[in-house]
């Protein structure tokens, strides 16, 4: 009798434990069940947002953009940004006064370029061309594009050349009217004061009058660099001369104006500025930073 009383028990404890393992079972299967749900309903959410909510650029909105343009070597022409210092400038680079974002006005990707009679400044022509080359791209997107310009030929045979000697020709020692010296330097003279006349040669103001600055250039080495390559110094009586060693099909840079050597003699170094990037192209990377105009709010509005 009291085995029929155990095992009746036993059989009573199994059946509980079973049922209960059944609901808790069920539990889990219903929370696993609930959260994927849960998901699914946050993918369908995000998959199903709206296209037109999404901005991009059109022609005629004004947009902040940065920009790193290469030569073909891979350096560094022309950037808005900062960029890796392991990324090596050319010749042609020149740093801006504040790396921040540029704004431009977007365009048509086949809209023509103003015809013009000379290369616009070499940072502009890049903004023109990298304006037709943004549309449909988001905030934040960054893009590599290709940069061609055409040549401007010149109305007559010799207009887009320039001829600048080989040997330069720098005085040991300079007078200046003193208002030509205050123009330049942006201040009165006084004995002793630095001058910058030309890179290579460092004045030291030695005299004062009413009437004119003495300055004197003490001698630099024997070598320095130009534009247009390495210059090789030499005293010759109360001058130095500069030599400079310039190769044909090298690119100068000449104020905001991009060249090419084209021609060097003993005496001339001829420079082509006829194209805006010396006969370059250039691989730019771009990067839309924000859509500015009101143009893309009123599109994300839908009233266009």
């Amino acid at each position: 009798m009291k085995q029929r009383i155990i095992k009746k028990e036993t059989t009573h404890n199994c059946r509980k434990f079973v049922q209960t393992s059944l609901k808790v079972t069920a539990l889990l299967l219903v929370c696993i069940s609930v959260s994927a749900c849960s998901s699914t309903g946050r993918v369908k959410s995000a998959d199903a947002l709206p296209a037109q909510n999404i901005i991009t650029v059109q022609a005629g909105d004004i947009i902040d953009i940065n920009y790193v343009c290469r030569l073909r070597t891979g350096e560094v022409a022309a950037a808005s940004s900062i960029f890796a210092d392991s990324d090596k400038k050319s010749n042609i680079f020149v740093a801006r006064k504040e790396t921040s974002p540029v704004s431009i006005v977007a365009a048509e990707p086949d809209e023509p370029l103003m015809e013009k009679l000379r290369p616009a400044p070499f940072e502009k022509e890049i903004l023109e061309m990298l304006a037709r080359k943004t549309a449909g791209m988001k905030e934040g997107e960054k893009r590599q594009t290709e940069l061609k310009a055409q040549m401007i030929p010149g109305r007559i045979e010799q207009e887009g050349f320039a001829q600048l000697a080989r040997v330069r020709t720098r005085e040991k020692e300079m007078k200046v009217p003193r208002g030509d010296y205050e123009f330049r330097a942006g201040k009165s003279p006084e004995i002793g004061q630095d001058f910058f006349y030309d890179p290579a040669f460092h004045g030291q103001v030695t005299e004062v009058t009413d009437e004119y600055v003495t300055i004197k250039f003490p001698n630099p080495g024997n070598k320095t660099e130009t534009p247009f390559g390495p210059g090789h110094i030499r005293e010759e009586g109360e001058t130095y001369k500069v030599d400079i060693d310039a190769r044909e099909g090298s690119l100068v840079r000449t104020g905001n104006k991009i060249g090419r050597i084209s021609r060097v003699d003993d005496k001339v170094i001829t420079i082509d500025y006829r194209h805006p990037f010396g006969y370059e192209e250039l691989i730019c990377d771009v990067t839309v930073e924000q859509i500015r105009k009101a143009v893309a709010e009123e599109r994300a509005a839908g009233k266009q």
